[in-house]
């Protein structure tokens, strides 16, 4: 069939349907007719849609393309063949609820239906025509792993849309997704969907509400074996009822060909199902590895047993998402502390300066004199470790001597090219001394900074050299602007040029205490490029350390506002830029940083000065790494990088940072090993410039720790992560938030086979971002996850349900958590600890959660619970009311949780017990329960007994 429409080929035959045969038929004796009598042929009409020609013929019917006589635009048309209607009145009719339920579903990722009609016996569905080729066809040219993955989240969507509205695919495989030639990429084909089947009403609830999303006729208990083998669930394979976990499986299967070139189950899911084989993917797909975390979703999304898969298509859709950006999210802080040396040069001060320029050096001698210089070498030396205090002070000293040294060579030029050579004006020159006055100033707050000995400070000095203004843009006129200088309160740029440095090194709260006041000054002052620039560094603060979106989002805004209804700014550009990595990285809006960007390219002038430019590719590319086109990332960054080496020395913080990026992206890409190759080599050349004991390791340490991970060599992940501890303690401190971030992770990678030093070390981390951190910081909310399951792992119950009720406030405030898991962790620990009344509260609340009823057994939960709550209160005959509901919607359920209907068996037998009722059915409960009791034992016994267990634990 033609591959250029919306309806793509099934696996039904060709067009030698009864329909196909009627309707082609029809045509030909109307062209027939028109030869034979001279009158013009009279179009083939289904509806007010005149058929054109036959597109193909899919799962369920014949697809055309027809013209619509009265919008005027082409529409593929899906007729429904009539042996698949005329079985019953009954399946006709769901096929038409079904086709117009479609109708109601707007969503970018599945194909739009415009009409739905009948046409004699047949129904007949009129939907957008779009050119394109199926995902099928897409996947026979060379892909990347990311763009693989980009593509099927798109069509993962639509699933999920599909679900959302109570409908279910049941033939999801390559050639039924479009991807049309806007790039854009459509599910087709919902010729086999059904509709969830309609629950009854419990009989003991009166006003429940329904749980079907669309009003279609119920299909037999147990339905034909319809679709495509290859890609079927196993409970689609035995016709069984199918419901959006067994589309979540025929999406894995089609992501497993995808990257492999093969499906999981040798198309027969049946025989696997069988003999237990799971599906383990090996590291090697066809066009080169593929990633771990991508593995791993694989699994879980292929296990036999639905309820062991992901608990929806959006959850799925979320590891798939998040799987790749993990890494990216916890680098971006720890990279802004990244730096290198260059090499050093020592310079003489003030030797051969004219008679005509006196005191030209005397204020730089001021700054860094021979008896200041070793004054700032025994503060600094007294912060390194023995051994390395020597070097560490030589190329730290040899970068300060080299920037001492330009200053003077180009505060003496300036001199005598006026006093001397006449080439400038007297104005050029007392222009010149003002610039240089400012690099003076800069230096000199540096050198105070180092003189504190502050290991951290001391640490990253030669980042802060490095991020001197460059001396030679004093020797260029029309970069000074002297108005702007003379006007300036030079306290206050004092205090933001401190500021600026103390974040740089990981100071990011004593900055925030030296700007506190600088806002109020500026306004006064009125220097709004001042405020400006205060407010961009504070916004920085708050999406790059605290991950506080929306503070950044105000602070940044309102430095945007201060420069956008006025003249060139300086910091405008870099304000735009921030504001669109912000969007990028923290709030994952790339409408929105796409948006920023283009006005920060606006406003970096054409053509834009390089770094700024290589600034704007390197925020691109987060942008990009949201769409998944991992390609352009790499070619982003590379251009980046380029740019840097130009201008800027090899050993230049920025430069290596820009390396650590590109090595990232090919890590994004499933590249780890030339990731950890690339990363090797650079941890290993800035241990030789900046010795073995330098927090810009601390970065390339952590990118190589998540190489590791991906090679899944946790032994040496473990070590790079422990090094990194050990260099974030001795630089900032035990109670620092890169401790405590790295303390989760290494908690995270359970290495540690002790749960109580886990558990340790994760209160540790916990107590440190309450400190330094806002409540709704998300490393705080995560690590609160990971204690609280660490605590019901060693049955600490009462401490569980404290940890899990500060996550319910912090979900009650806005913070992104899994509310379900909450509130039913809740309601179990207070049941555990005998207090099972008081789980009235969250359970109910449970109960109002939409969509428990898509989970198997979820619509169960919150009734069990309640059950179990009432009855603890000594109201057996209200428990049983609720345990009657909870086991009716458990027997209802494909696959249901054995222990939860073991569980809710019981409790019905108590209930009864208590209220001696019923005698022969108690003791008919109990022994059903003791036989479920014996089948999960059995269960468990073969799963521990099995080499390869068909669903993740």
């Amino acid at each position: 069939m033609d591959d250029r429409v919306s309806e793509p080929e099934t696996t039904s035959p060709g067009l030698g349907g009864p329909l196909a045969r009627s309707l082609e038929a029809e045509a030909m004796r109307r062209r027939l007719g028109a030869r034979m009598f001279g009158v013009p042929a009279e179009p083939l009409r289904i509806g007010r849609f005149r058929v054109q020609r036959s597109l193909g013929q899919g799962g369920m019917g014949v697809v055309y393309a027809a013209e619509d006589d009265t919008l005027g635009r082409v529409v593929a048309l899906k007729v429904i063949r009539p042996d698949a209607t005329e079985q019953r009145l009954a399946e006709h009719q769901r096929l038409l609820a079904e086709a117009r339920a479609l109708a109601r579903l707007s969503h970018p990722n599945v194909i739009h239906i415009y009409e739905v009609g009948e046409h004699g016996d047949e129904i007949f569905i009129a939907m957008e025509y779009v050119p394109g080729h199926t995902l099928l066809r897409w996947l026979d040219a060379p892909r990347s792993e990311a763009e693989i993955v980009a593509h099927f989240i798109a069509a993962g969507r639509g699933l999920a849309a599909a679900h959302a509205a109570g409908l279910v695919h049941r033939d999801f495989k390559p050639s039924n997704v479009l991807v049309g030639e806007d790039g854009r990429v459509r599910i087709v084909d919902f010729g086999l969907a059904r509709g969830p089947r309609p629950r009854p009403e419990p009989a003991s609830v009166a006003s429940q509400p329904s749980t079907t999303a669309v009003d279609i006729p119920p299909s037999p208990a147990t339905e034909p074996s319809a679709g495509t083998p290859g890609y079927m669930s196993p409970e689609q394979a035995l016709g069984r009822s199918c419901d959006a976990r067994s589309d979540q499986f025929s999406f894995c299967v089609a992501l497993h060909e995808a990257l492999y070139g093969h499906r999981p189950f040798a198309n027969d899911v049946l025989a696997a199902l069988v003999d237990n084989r799971g599906v383990r993917p090996p590291p090697a797909g066809r066009r080169g590895r593929v990633s771990g975390w991508l593995r791993r979703v694989l699994v879980r999304g292929l296990a036999f047993a639905s309820e062991a898969r992901f608990a929806s298509m959006e959850a799925l859709l979320v590891a798939l998402e998040r799987g790749p950006i993990q890494r990216r999210r916890l680098l971006l802080a720890s990279a802004a502390g990244l730096a290198l040396a260059a090499g050093f040069v020592s310079v003489e001060l003030g030797v051969g300066a004219r008679e005509l320029c006196p005191g030209t050096n005397q204020a730089l001698l001021d700054t860094w004199s021979p008896e200041r210089r070793d004054e700032v070498r025994r503060a600094y030396q007294a912060t390194q470790p023995a051994e390395l205090a020597r070097p560490a002070w030589e190329r730290l000293a040899g970068q300060i001597d080299r920037y001492a040294g330009e200053w003077a060579m180009a505060s003496r030029e300036a001199c005598e090219r006026t006093q001397l050579h006449g080439q400038q004006t007297g104005r050029s020159l007392f222009a010149r001394r003002l610039c240089l006055e400012e690099r003076r100033q800069e230096l000199a707050d540096l050198v105070e900074l180092i003189d504190r000995r502050d290991l951290a400070v001391s640490g990253g000095a030669l980042e802060l050299i490095a991020r001197l203004q460059p001396i030679d843009r004093c020797q260029r006129d029309a970069n000074i602007d002297v108005q702007a200088i003379e006007r300036r309160e030079e306290t206050a740029h004092r205090d933001l040029r401190r500021a600026r440095a103390l974040q740089l090194v990981g100071r990011a709260g004593e900055a925030r205490q030296q700007i506190a006041g600088l806002r109020a000054t500026a306004r006064r002052l009125g220097d709004r490029e001042l405020e400006a620039e205060v407010l961009l560094l504070r916004g920085t603060i708050e999406a790059r350390e605290h991950r506080d979106h929306v503070a950044a989002t105000q602070t940044l805004g309102d430095a945007a506002a201060l420069v956008a209804n006025r003249g060139p700014s300086p910091a405008a550009p870099a304000i735009w830029n921030e504001l669109a990595l912000l969007a990028a990285d923290v709030t994952e809006d790339a409408k929105q940083a796409r948006m920023w960007l283009k006005l920060a390219q606006g406003a970096a002038g054409d053509p834009p000065e390089p770094l700024l430019q290589a600034a704007q590719l390197e925020t691109e590319s987060y942008i990009e790494l949201l769409a998944g086109r991992l390609d352009r990332v790499l070619q982003l960054r590379r251009r980046a990088l380029e740019l840097r080496e130009r201008l800027q020395s090899r050993s230049h913080p920025e430069v290596a940072r820009a390396r650590m990026l590109v090595a990232n992206a090919l890590a994004e890409q499933g590249k780890p090993e030339q990731t950890r190759e690339l990363l090797l080599s650079l941890l290993a050349e800035q241990r030789e410039q900046l010795g073995p004991s330098h927090p810009s390791l601390l970065a390339i340490e952590l990118s190589l720790a998540y190489a590791h991970i991906d090679l899944e060599d946790y032994a040496r992940a473990e070590s790079s992560l422990t090094q990194a501890r050990a260099e974030a303690v001795r630089l900032y401190g035990a109670s620092s938030v890169r401790v405590a971030s790295l303390d989760v992770l290494l908690a995270q990678l359970d290495i540690d086979p002790d749960p109580a030093a886990k558990i340790h070390r994760l209160r540790g981390a916990i107590a440190v971002f309450t400190a330094e951190r806002p409540p709704a910081y998300s490393e705080r909310s995560y690590a609160l996850q990971l204690l609280a399951n660490l605590l019901h792992l060693t049955e600490q119950h009462e401490a569980a349900l404290a940890v899990n009720r500060e996550l319910l406030a912090l979900h009650d405030a806005g913070a992104r958590l899994d509310i379900t898991s909450v509130l039913v962790n809740i309601g179990d620990y207070l049941c555990l600890l005998d207090r099972c009344a008081e789980a009235v509260v969250p359970y109910a609340r449970l109960m109002a959660l939409p969509g428990l009823e898509r989970t198997p057994g979820g619509a169960a939960l919150p009734l069990q619970g309640l059950g179990r709550a009432h009855l603890d209160a000594g109201q057996p005959r209200l428990a049983l009311l609720y345990f009657e509901q909870a086991l009716a919607i458990l027997q209802r359920t494909p696959r249901p949780t054995l222990h939860m209907t073991e569980q809710t068996t019981r409790h019905i037998a108590e209930c009864l017990r208590q209220l001696g009722e019923q005698p022969q059915r108690t003791r008919a409960m109990l022994a059903e329960a003791e036989r479920l009791r014996v089948a999960i034992a059995g269960a468990a016994d073969a799963s521990a007994a099995s080499p390869v267990s068909g669903a993740p634990a």
